[in-house]
Parts: structure tokens; sequence; C-alpha cells
């Protein structure tokens, strides 16, 4: 099983080193860097903390120029991006919110988020009426699927059940009172 942490929307304290250390904790994460409303050189910023080392898992969901700085960083590409989309030399992704989406273009994208499977922990009032089940999908086009939204220690097992392999994390790390624990809780679920 693989983990994909998505950082927090907005600042956590103690944040790049957090990020580091589950980096370094789990050696097949991936981080998802987005920000709302942080300008390029917030990103720049952020970017240039992290250890160069773990710059080729790591992907940015804006100013995807920066890649130019960052060669190695993947690229995700929002829903509105997506009519643009040009596969670059980086992994990319993108996300789905209807199982019709993600069966018509998963396969132009190294893997992609079905969101939300769950009720959303970091987004109020954030679910949806998607039957994220997908045990029949072909199996190239399950590989590339990335439970997404409502994913915690006890609902991963749920959306194992669903056939994905893959899962996304946000609110049930970083709106714990301790991010790192609450990663490595869900790490050792997957390890088992």
């Amino acid at each position: 099983m693989n983990l994909i942490l998505i950082s927090p929307e907005y600042s956590v304290a103690n944040e790049i080193p957090l990020v580091q250390e589950m980096l370094r904790l789990d050696e097949t994460l991936r981080f998802h860097l987005r920000k709302v409303n942080w300008s390029k050189e917030d990103y720049l910023e952020y970017l240039m903390e992290i250890n160069p080392l773990f710059y080729p898992r790591i992907s940015i969901h804006s100013f995807h120029d920066l890649q130019l700085n960052f060669p190695k960083i993947g690229l995700h590409y929002k829903e509105i991006d997506r009519e643009g989309f040009v596969k670059s030399s980086s992994l990319n992704s993108t996300s789905f919110h209807s199982k019709m989406d993600a069966l018509e273009l998963g396969n132009e994208f190294d893997y992609f988020f079905c969101s939300p499977v769950f009720q959303s922990i970091s987004k109020k009032n954030y679910s949806s009426d998607e039957n994220w089940e997908i045990n029949d999908w072909a199996t190239e086009l399950k590989a590339k699927a990335v439970a997404l939204g409502g994913l915690n220690s006890k609902t991963i097992i749920d959306a194992q059940e669903l056939g994905f392999t893959k899962f996304a994390l946000l609110g049930s790390v970083w709106l714990n009172e301790n991010p790192l624990d609450a990663f490595k809780e869900i790490f050792e679920i997957c390890q088992k």
C-alpha cells in the first residue's frame, strides 16, 4: 500500500520538519504541496527549505513553472487545468470527482485521486454520492487510483475493500494534535 500526504491548506507549526520526518519514515511516501492563497514566492520558499533528496517524491498543485527550478518535482493538474495538460517528464497527477471521468481520462496520468471516497475530514459537509468501488476496473487503471477523502486509521480498511491500494491523507494527519503520531498510526496499519 502506498500513501500520499497532502499539505494542510494553511501553515501548521513545524510543518516542514514534520513533512520531512514523514518522508524519512515512509520511503515510498509522496508529498503534495497544495496551499490556497499562496504566492509563487511562498511555494518557492517552502520548497527551498526541504531537503533536495525529497524532490523526486514531491508534487505541486500550483505554479507548475517552478518545475524549471526543481526538475524532479511532479505536477498535479486541477480539473480546470486538465484541458491544457501536456505530459511532462516527471510524475503527473490529477483529481476526479466522478467515476466516469476517472474511467475516461485516468490513463492519461501517472496516478489520480478519486475524491471524496468518504465524508471529508478537512472540509465540512464535503461528501459524494459517487460509489468509488473500483474492484472491477482494469488492473492498470486500478493501480493508478488513489483514495482521497475521509481516510483515517479505520476507513483506510474500508477503502481497501473498495479496491484501493493507494491512499491520500490530509485531515486525519493535519487536524490531529500530533500530526506525526497520526501519520505513524496509519503508516503502521498499511505495513500489515
